[in-house]
């Protein structure tokens, strides 16, 4: 999310990456539009337990537009290191 300011954080335990299709940036004239997000976490030493997913929206419009609608999947119970965890979702 470097791209739109948010410095990206590393860890020794944990790698994420979130890729949006179409990747934008996005002009007001191609809103609305449909985005795919796909997910994937990467275990760096050791399993993960204990994961908790959660994606969180602002909006900044003068015409009080609501966030997309879209749902995350659970995260599984563990996430092991020789096998990441991709997930897909769609926001519209």
């Amino acid at each position: 999310l470097t791209e739109f300011g948010i410095g990206r954080i590393t860890s020794p335990y944990i790698d994420i990456t979130k890729t949006a299709s179409p990747a934008g940036p996005l002009t007001n004239a191609d809103l609305p539009e449909e985005i795919t997000y796909t997910v994937t976490i990467k275990a760096k030493k050791s399993a993960l337990t204990n994961v908790k997913i959660t994606d969180t929206c602002q909006v900044i419009s003068r015409d009080n537009v609501p966030c997309p609608t879209f749902t995350i999947p659970s995260a599984p119970t563990s996430i092991s290191p020789t096998t990441p965890y991709t997930f897909t979702y769609t926001a519209n």
